[in-house]
């Protein structure tokens, strides 16, 4: 509630990252109507991925069926490893694996790149839950790679790699 006292409609429209504080805050609080009345005022202004990441917090709200394959769907259509990345983080916290996976698969198809720190350690965690240790592998040097002085993850490159057969 504290969100929708100060995120009024007025400065929500005025702004997209107070539209999504304000879209969220009233989904939470069960006002659904009113959200959905945010979303159509402000539609026309939303990117395509802020779309389905929308429409896919509406989903989940009104207790739709299958969001998450949905917004999967979407954002693969969308070809933006950015959009799958918001994919694996609402599937995870959904407890959605099977979902996430797919999403952080895909996305690390498009870009390895796009991935952040925290994400690209999230996509480490469930490969080697999995037991993909090839995936893990490449993860970790693309880590490596990209975060030299993270420590830990040199420490898992190193690990996988003679796991593996490989020089480190």
């Amino acid at each position: 509630d504290d969100v929708l006292d100060v995120v009024t409609e007025q400065i929500a429209l005025e702004k997209k990252s107070a539209f999504f504080a304000r879209f969220q805050a009233l989904l939470e609080t069960n006002r659904t109507k009113e959200a959905k009345d945010l979303l159509n005022k402000f539609r026309g202004r939303l990117t395509q991925e802020e779309s389905l990441r929308a429409h896919t917090f509406w989903s989940v709200a009104i207790g739709k069926k299958n969001p998450f394959a949905d917004f999967l769907t979407g954002a693969k259509s969308l070809n933006s490893a950015e959009s799958l990345l918001d994919v694996a983080r609402l599937a995870m916290l959904a407890n959605r694996l099977d979902i996430a996976i797919q999403a952080f698969d895909n996305a690390w198809d498009i870009d390895c790149n796009s991935f952040g720190l925290d994400q690209a350690n999230q996509y480490l965690q469930i490969s080697l839950s999995l037991r993909n240790t090839n995936q893990a592998h490449e993860i970790t040097k693309s880590l490596l790679d990209r975060f030299p002085y993270k420590f830990g993850n040199a420490n898992n490159h190193c690990y996988l790699s003679l796991l593996l057969g490989e020089d480190p």
